[in-house]
């Protein structure tokens, strides 16, 4: 591209149509006036962008799906627990009491899964660590049962079926939600276990 000199400057390459009526005077002198501009960084949306809200309103479809099922959920959850061996402790539990438990967590999974119920997840599992201490249920087996609570949950999710990449990033999404969840309720069940254990108070 001419530019009136034997000299090509390569900042041209982004100034356009433009060099072709320019001199390289010309040309420099506006270049040297851009240098100086500050340009002003405009402010992030107040909304998320529509890919990440459209992911939200899916979430937020399978977490109701899941309460709106809470009651069959909460069924096979007791059978599993009664019937698995590495849950033998909890066979003395009526299964009342067994499918309250489950129920708190399926009936009510939107409120456990967010970021702001930290606290009452702690106080939960943690007075629910220190009571299967005093009924004697062992360490292991409360970690399973809530293994269990897990691994049912996500096996209905499963059974749905899913028909795009689209529905199965939804799902892997949930499932990262779901895993916080239990990590943080099995770390606080463990915890008021070990604390009525050693005498200690929470």
């Amino acid at each position: 591209m001419g530019c009136g000199g034997d000299k090509a400057i390569p900042s041209l390459l982004w100034v356009g149509p433009l060099a072709e009526t320019m001199g390289q005077t010309q040309i420099s002198f506006a270049l040297s006036q851009l240098k100086g501009l500050k340009f002003k960084r405009l402010p992030p949306s107040p909304l998320p962008p529509p890919w990440k809200r459209n992911r939200s309103m899916m979430i937020g479809k399978l977490v109701a799906l899941i309460e709106e099922h809470a009651d069959e959920l909460t069924l096979r959850m007791v059978r599993q627990v009664r019937e698995n061996p590495r849950t033998e402790g909890y066979r003395r539990f009526g299964e009342e009491e067994l499918g309250d438990r489950a129920r708190l967590v399926y009936s009510n999974l939107g409120q456990w899964l967010s970021q702001t119920s930290e606290v009452h997840v702690e106080e939960e599992y943690y007075r629910l660590g220190k009571l299967r201490h005093e009924e004697g249920v062992p360490l292991s087996e409360v970690v399973m049962a809530l293994l269990l609570t897990r691994r049912n949950l996500w096996q209905f999710v499963e059974s749905q079926g899913w028909d795009s990449v689209f529905d199965l990033r939804q799902q892997l999404d949930l499932e990262l939600l779901v895993v916080r969840f239990f990590d943080r309720a099995i770390h606080h069940a463990v915890r008021g276990y070990e604390d009525a254990a050693w005498g200690r108070g929470g």
